[in-house]
């Protein structure tokens, strides 16, 4: 049985396109040439996307159905923003954390009242 190579995919340069076809991510350069990366026969571990490149929604929804780690650059390199999978539901825990958190600082201030006072159980 031959094992799956993990691939990742970067478009680093100006001018590429990350898109879909025939179950088959392709990046395609500016030079017309293309690359094929099939879903099935290889696996997709992670993409990098720099500024100045196109990318479908359809290959942009597919990363995210697959899990597939997907990180923005800026031209400089810099990290914008990530994709994750609405499976993937940790932000949903943060956001719960912070907006707890949130309610409890706006309740000390609005009552002032000590943050221990906010802890004890009514």
């Amino acid at each position: 049985m031959r094992k799956a190579k993990v691939k990742k995919i970067v478009l680093s340069g100006y001018g590429s396109f990350l898109g879909m076809e025939k179950g088959c991510f392709i990046v395609r350069d500016k030079h017309d040439k293309v690359q094929k990366y099939p879903l099935f026969e290889e696996e997709i571990g992670e993409v990098v996307l720099k500024t100045g490149n196109m990318v479908s929604v359809g290959a942009l929804a597919s990363l995210g159905f697959w899990e597939v780690d997907t990180l923005i650059l800026t031209r400089r390199g810099e990290p914008v923003a990530t994709l994750k999978s609405l499976e993937y539901d940790s932000h949903a825990k943060i956001i719960v954390n912070v907006s707890w958190l949130t309610c409890c600082l706006c309740r000390s201030f609005i009552l002032k009242l000590k943050p221990t006072d906010l802890t004890e159980k009514n």
